[in-house]
């Protein structure tokens, strides 16, 4: 098994996407890159601690590679925004990969020049690859938040909709059980 730690926006959004894949094991919603330890989320959302919302991604790369995870992590949120996610602002929406290994931080490097060259995006990509840090877990009440909430409105806006994209995208790698016959998401 290895693990990955992602930011880029809410950790509710890649919560849901990434416990969704085939090989992943477990996704914690947490926190990286701060001066606090084991923050609260009331500590983190005033910006005055410095970390940032991140997801733990445990996988095995036997069943789902690295590179697979770090196409769907490019791929649902914008690389070129720095400290924000759409109408999310603010150091804790950090794009950022908290890189394990120096193989981990060697692949997003490398995809990030390659998609740079390419003009995949109208701007650079300006997420940041860093040495891992220390992760926190949030608070119990914002772990499975989807999966705990999907009427909530947040949800329903902003979830959902890249629920139905990576079932349309990336049906492949998905878990057999993501996803209802009639193809709501499966609770």
């Amino acid at each position: 098994m290895e693990t990955i730690i992602l930011g880029g926006g809410c950790y509710w959004c890649f919560e849901a996407l990434f416990s969704r894949l085939n090989g992943v094991s477990d996704v914690v919603s947490g926190f990286c890159g701060g001066t606090l330890a084991n923050p609260t989320y009331e500590d983190v959302v005033g910006d005055a601690t410095g970390h940032i919302e991140v997801v733990r991604v445990v996988f095995d790369p036997r069943v789902i590679s690295l590179e697979v995870l770090y196409t769907i992590y490019f791929d649902f949120h914008d690389p070129t925004s720095w400290d924000r996610q759409g109408d999310e602002v603010g150091h804790l929406y950090h794009s950022v990969i908290f890189a394990q290994t120096p193989g981990q931080k060697a692949l997003a490097e490398a995809m990030i020049e390659r998609m740079n060259n390419e003009g995949r995006y109208l701007s650079p990509i300006v997420t940041e690859v860093a040495d891992a840090q220390p992760f926190w877990p949030a608070g119990s009440d914002h772990q499975r938040y989807y999966d705990n909430h999907p009427i909530e409105d947040y949800c329903i806006a902003i979830i959902v909709p890249a629920l139905v994209r990576l079932r349309k995208n990336y049906a492949a790698y998905l878990k057999p059980t993501s996803f209802s016959a009639e193809g709501a998401y499966a609770i």
